[in-house]
């Protein structure tokens, strides 16, 4: 199938010369010569039309490569037929469930690509990116519990992926694992040292953590500080004042909470009103604690 077009030329040339010589037999009226030229035509193509050896595995690897390269020019429907396609030539390929896996995460359907990120795990347990992406379909899906094996997976394999070492952070960080995000958390800082939701994150767990052995006010407000500096929006000045408040400075954890709602565009209802009930806090000297 991928080195047809050579051969085409001299099968056309026999094809010729074999209607011919059928058409002038029948024309002669030898029946006994044309039944057998067209039994015999008939039994060739038979035979040959049986699969030998197996279909050529450069076929997959090409539609897998395009499937590449469209998602590179982001022209996810072209690439995602060319994922179905290699699917189609090899069902058992893990490298193209993985490549469509991706697409369907692309395109905002986690829940679909979720089957094909396990099959493809089955044959490529070792791809630290393959366990990444499950972890980050089943976050998408809100189940945060279920991430964090595929994520931890995917740090031991692989330490320096920052992205994955982010995710865990967060998944540990909803699973109520707080530890273990600033864990996470800290080890992506040493891997993406200006990675801004990171370290907002991460100063709002030191700055609010109800273990007062994770707590760390001076860290929590060097860290929001930082992130605020860089967007000042509605979360990251939260954050700033709650480090601020960790640490003792009420008056600036009050001018900043103020900042906060200032700035805020009314997207986040829920935010503002917590906000707001922190703003209260501050002004009685209170610094915010998570429930434990």
């Amino acid at each position: 199938s991928l080195y047809r077009l050579p051969v085409i030329p001299p099968l056309l040339f026999g094809a010729a010369v074999l209607v011919t010589s059928t058409a002038r037999l029948f024309m002669a009226r030898r029946w006994a010569a044309t039944a057998v030229v067209l039994g015999g035509t008939a039994s060739a193509w038979a035979l040959l039309s049986v699969p030998a050896v197996p279909v050529d595995s450069g076929v997959t690897e090409r539609h897998l490569q395009r499937g590449l390269q469209f998602r590179a020019d982001g022209d996810l429907d072209r690439a995602e037929a060319e994922y179905r396609q290699a699917l189609a030539v090899d069902p058992d390929s893990s490298d193209a469930a993985h490549g469509l896996a991706v697409i369907l995460m692309d395109r905002g359907r986690p829940a679909a690509a979720l089957p094909l990120l396990r099959d493809s795990l089955t044959q490529g347990p070792s791809d630290p990116n393959r366990h990444y992406n499950l972890g980050l379909a089943l976050a998408s899906l809100g189940r945060w519990s279920e991430a964090r094996a595929p994520l931890e997976e995917a740090v031991r394999l692989a330490p320096n992926l920052a992205g994955a070492q982010a995710m865990l952070g967060m998944a540990s960080e909803a699973s109520g694992d707080l530890g273990a995000a600033v864990i996470a958390y800290r080890a992506t800082l040493a891997l993406q040292p200006n990675h801004m939701q990171v370290m907002n994150n991460l100063a709002w767990i030191l700055a609010t953590a109800p273990d007062p052995t994770v707590r760390n006010g001076p860290e929590a407000v060097a860290l929001a500080r930082a992130s605020a500096s860089r967007h000042r929006s509605t979360s990251n000045l939260d954050t700033l004042a709650a480090a601020l408040a960790a640490s003792g400075r009420f008056e600036e954890a009050e001018r900043i909470a103020a900042e906060a709602l200032a700035v805020d565009d009314g997207a986040n209802p829920g935010l503002t009103h917590e906000v707001t009930e922190r703003l209260e806090l501050y002004r009685q000297q209170r610094a915010y604690i998570q429930d434990s």
